[in-house]
């Protein structure tokens, strides 16, 4: 077994890097190289907690909001701090009325493949005869390469097997997310991956506050009101007062035939 890649790096990371080989091919005919720097970037592996919008209340949610916009004064030409009220009263909408999921515990071990089970045996035969062979002679490294084969054949045709039998269960009436989620345990993939670093100004930002921030603050120099021309700005102005007015104006007649027929 011998390794054909070259690994280079800077004179700076040089000192804090460790090159490695590993002693597990996972079915490849090279044994694969591990290098470790000592400048990680600290990951936040978990995300906070998401809407359920299937269980919202709805018709609170909408009387929250009608209740707020006669309340509350649109009638500011920023459209920052237009944007900034109406997303607060969104948000005071939706937490009055629509529930949030528990928010996910950290956890750094991936869960196995859901076939894991029926494919162990064969891996763990075949791990064993590599450990031999990297112990003894050409004898043993004829026995790991047939076991390696048929690892790999019982890896193909269990994973088949599987997603045949999963798909032989779908209806109709099947969500669509099932099938994704399913398609990533098959390949191992996370179903919460973390989120990649960002280069804000030459430094690196990891934690997903600061991320938040950093498109925060991308978006709104593009949507602000200063990029506006003279004229849009005065057609928006005299668009929202004129909208203000009708909302106002259908609410008060609303209110008088309500009124009227109590």
């Amino acid at each position: 077994m011998t390794h054909i890649d070259v690994s280079l790096t800077s004179t700076q990371l040089a000192t804090r890097c460790r090159w490695m080989t590993w002693n597990n091919t996972m079915g490849s005919d090279h044994v694969p190289i591990i290098i470790t720097i000592n400048a990680e970037p600290e990951k936040q592996l978990f995300s906070g907690p998401k809407w359920k919008f299937a269980k919202a209340d709805w018709i609170t949610f909408r009387r929250f909001i009608d209740d707020k916009v006669e309340t509350t004064e649109f009638n500011n030409d920023d459209v920052n701090q237009l944007n900034s009220k109406v997303t607060d009263v969104i948000i005071e909408a939706a937490k009055k009325s629509v529930p949030e999921t528990k928010k996910p515990a950290l956890s750094r071990r991936q869960k196995p493949l859901p076939y894991w089970n029926d494919i162990k045996t064969a891996i763990s035969n075949r791990n064993r005869a590599r450990n031999k062979m990297n112990r003894t002679n050409i004898d043993d490294c004829i026995e790991y390469r047939c076991l390696k084969s048929i690892t790999q054949r019982v890896i193909r045709s269990t994973a088949r097997q599987h997603w045949q039998s999963f798909c032989d269960k779908l209806t109709e009436t099947s969500r669509l997310s099932s099938v994704w989620s399913m398609a990533r345990k098959m390949n191992g993939t996370k179903s919460n991956p973390s989120p990649a670093s960002l280069h804000d100004d030459c430094n690196t930002v990891t934690d997903n506050n600061e991320k938040a921030e950093i498109f925060a603050r991308s978006f709104a120099a593009v949507s602000s009101s200063s990029n506006y021309s003279p004229k849009f700005a005065s057609s928006q102005r005299t668009r929202l007062t004129s909208n203000r007015t009708t909302i106002i104006c259908s609410r008060t007649t609303l209110r008088t035939q309500t009124r009227r027929n109590i």
